[in-house]
């Protein structure tokens, strides 16, 4: 354990003593499946000039939903009954969602016209996460506990085309979105890098002497880029479920 995970071991610690006034007489750990949402969006670069910079011009973007499915897996380490901390490996898979965009061929206004794509949003992702029990006990039946999640994800953004040369690989057509050029077989991808902050609150519930049951809302505050500064991520909306298991 390094001196940064020391210092904030030790700094919650002191607010679960202080609150329970209580010696943590051991530690407990539990191994954690989890099961959820993230519900939220993507930005997508246009070729619409928003305003002109000092050196640069600055181009608008759309809001297009992103969804995704996530499974994951972890450890959450249990100091006595008001604090916990772990990590969490997890991986997303999106839900696939059709958008519909303009296209222009440059004559008129009677060049104007649309095409659909099928996108979505996966990813992968490690996060550090905190939770500190405000009502109940997290050694007891129940806990609803307030949560916190710091973590990072490697993600990608997929657009599918039915038929990409008969549209946008014509070079009399222009699309309104900039990353939507040079498809590989009808498909084109964006990677992206993101780092979250997670806050919300989170319950569990004993089933069993070493079984619980899990869920969690939290809301994510991200900052993310790629590499083409075409997709960026926006906040989201998590919801877990899921199991934990006591290994003592």
């Amino acid at each position: 354990m390094n001196k940064a995970s020391r210092l904030l071991t030790l700094f919650f610690i002191s607010i679960s003593l202080y609150g329970n006034s209580q010696i943590l007489s051991y530690v407990a750990a539990n191994f954690a499946v989890n099961s959820g949402f993230e519900f939220g969006s993507v930005e997508l670069k246009t070729n619409e000039i928003a305003s002109t910079g000092l050196f640069e011009n600055e181009y608008e973007y759309i809001s297009v939903g992103a969804s995704t499915f996530k499974l994951g897996v972890g450890f959450q380490y249990i100091f006595g009954p008001r604090l916990s901390y772990g990590w969490e490996l997890n991986g997303g898979l999106g839900v696939k969602s059709k958008n519909t965009y303009d296209y222009y061929l440059g004559v008129g206004p009677n060049g104007a016209s649309t095409y659909e794509v099928i996108e979505k949003l996966d990813f992968v992702g490690l996060s550090y996460n905190m939770e500190v029990a405000f009502l109940g006990d997290l050694e007891d039946d129940f806990a609803v506990m307030a949560a916190g999640e710091l973590g990072i994800q490697g993600s990608r953004f997929v657009s599918v085309f039915d038929d990409y040369e008969g549209t946008l690989g014509n070079d009399l057509y222009t699309s309104t979105i900039t990353g939507h050029s040079n498809a590989i077989d009808n498909e084109i991808l964006h990677t992206m890098f993101s780092a979250f902050l997670k806050l919300g609150v989170a319950t569990q519930y004993m089933v069993t002497d070493n079984l619980y049951f899990y869920g969690g809302l939290k809301y994510a505050f991200v900052f993310s880029y790629s590499d083409n500064d075409h997709v960026k991520r926006n906040n989201w909306l998590d919801l877990d479920l899921g199991i934990r298991i006591i290994m003592y």
